[in-house]
């Protein structure tokens, strides 16, 4: 009778030992599973950032071209806008679109297969100067971003407004004013 009741109680507690490991394997799967998934995500922004930063050379790149060179085509000096138009308009025709990477993409990283895809320039002239949006696409083994950035190039430096205020004691409002939904 003894013995029956230690085998048992060896059955009860081999079962409880069983229910024990499967729940620490079931434990052990879900933290595998979250974790693969966690660094599976982290590799994932990790590439969008890596992309995200080779468009913004390439942003660099166009800015090169389109400012840069123009800059030392005139004896590292600005000139006017008469004579950015005439630099521009060999690069990218009147409220046209020109693509900068026509020879293929830029390679940022071999290592890794970072690349800018393309740049392009997109040209608008209005009457005050040139507006110029320029878009880089990257690529990092199907990863892709675009990033776009404007810059306006324009005639004479803002002077202010003619007029004139008369006061003992004025603060500017644009930058340091405070708005409050409820009286302080």
């Amino acid at each position: 009778m003894k013995r029956k009741l230690l085998k048992d109680q060896a059955g009860v507690a081999m079962i409880l030992v069983l229910i024990a490991m499967i729940a620490v394997l079931g434990g052990l799967g879900i933290v595998v599973q979250l974790m693969s998934s966690s660094s599976h995500n982290t590799n994932v922004v990790a590439d969008i950032h890596i992309v995200e930063e080779a468009c913004k050379g390439g942003i660099d790149v166009a800015i090169e071209r389109l400012w840069n060179q123009y800059l030392i085509g005139n004896g590292n000096t600005t000139g006017n806008l008469a004579s950015f138009r005439l630099f521009i308009d060999e690069i990218v025709p009147q409220d046209g679109t020109v693509e900068l990477l026509s020879d293929g993409p830029l390679v940022v990283d071999p290592n890794t297969g970072v690349t800018v895809d393309s740049i392009t320039v997109q040209r608008e002239d209005t009457l005050n100067g040139i507006m110029l949006t320029i878009q880089a696409l990257g690529n990092k083994g199907g990863t892709r971003q675009r990033v776009e950035q404007s810059v306006r190039v324009s005639g004479e430096p803002f002077a202010g407004f003619e007029y004139c205020v008369l006061a003992n004691n004025i603060n500017c409002i644009l930058c340091h004013a405070g708005f409050y939904s409820q009286p302080q």
